[in-house]
């Protein structure tokens, strides 16, 4: 290990290890700190008793950012990746999850005289800023 460091990151979660990389292409010795057994974060998942939690990894696909990212420094590879389908069921409704507007598109349809829905899900997917 050397003894002398341009940066130290605090944390090896996803955006500790993506700054670190980007840092170390620039020619920066960097040092990352983390206090997990392993790197990763939320994205590595954890276990809590007898049973395994993915935490994060099975939703940061949608959000447009990471796979340009990770294209971007040369670690991309889709076969490395599985995408994930998930089932909601209920007495009203029976639908995959498979993008925020088809949520949001079932359980309008679902439940037509529920109010906020429709506001709920343009926070969500567009932050405070719109009308």
């Amino acid at each position: 290990m050397s003894e002398h460091y341009d940066v130290a990151i605090v944390g090896g979660g996803l955006s500790g290890l993506i700054c670190g990389n980007y840092l170390a292409r620039a020619g920066k010795n960097v040092l990352i700190l983390e206090q997990n057994h392993q790197p990763g974060g939320n994205m590595s998942g954890f276990r809590r008793s007898g049973f395994y939690f993915d935490a994060g990894d099975q939703s940061f696909e949608s959000l447009g950012i990471v796979f340009p990212i990770l294209r971007e420094l040369g670690l991309y590879e889709p076969s490395d990746f599985t995408r994930v389908r998930y089932r909601m069921v209920s007495e009203d409704f029976d639908f995959y999850l498979d993008s925020l507007d088809e949520i949001e598109e079932t359980l309008r349809s679902s439940f037509p005289n529920e109010p906020g829905i429709r506001e709920v899900f343009d926070e969500f997917l567009h932050g405070f800023d719109r009308e």
